[in-house]
């Protein structure tokens, strides 16, 4: 039997690519109608999507990408709903990696397996950390001038030491 794996994803690839063309050809029409505040749920639903389609067949990628659309989705969502201005994204563009990081960590918690996955979770996180605390000092003000690496080399240590303890099964 043949895997229809890459066909099926080369598909659900093309849809998104016609949609996003659709899309940005007829931008100015959505935003006269009122739809330009609704854009950053097209990449949380996709990702809320990839998370129940994760739960059905237990594939890394799914997990990681759900992840990551669904907390970009929510963290751009933000920005448009207004509660934060878009001048503050320079800060803030830091979350991104983090939100990175958290996933490939929440594909490493799946199964307890895949040290790759947790070696660049754990990159991820130091350089969102570092980042928020270049733009942000006050907000790590109290870890110090190398907090933030020491933070997330503590953070793999630990995680080290209870992936040791696990098996999967």
């Amino acid at each position: 039997m043949r895997n229809n794996d890459g066909i099926k994803f080369l598909y659900h690839g093309l849809v998104l690519l016609l949609l996003g063309i659709f899309l940005y050809g007829h931008r100015r029409l959505l935003q006269e109608a009122g739809w330009g505040i609704f854009w950053p749920f097209i990449p949380l639903a996709l990702g809320l999507l990839l998370l129940l389609e994760f739960r059905r067949t237990r594939k890394k990628l799914l997990l990681a990408a759900g992840a990551f659309l669904a907390g970009s989705g929510g963290f751009l969502l933000v920005f448009t709903l207004e509660y934060l201005p878009w001048s503050r994204l320079a800060d803030l563009w830091a979350f991104l990696p983090l939100l990175a990081g958290f996933s490939l960590f929440l594909v490493y918690l799946s199964d307890f397996s895949g040290r790759g996955y947790l070696i660049a979770a754990v990159i991820l996180l130091a350089a969102g950390l570092l980042g928020l605390g270049k733009n942000l000092p006050a907000m790590v003000k109290g870890f110090g001038p190398y907090g933030q690496f020491s933070l997330a080399a503590f953070i793999f240590l630990l995680f080290l030491l209870v992936s040791g303890k696990r098996k999967p099964g």
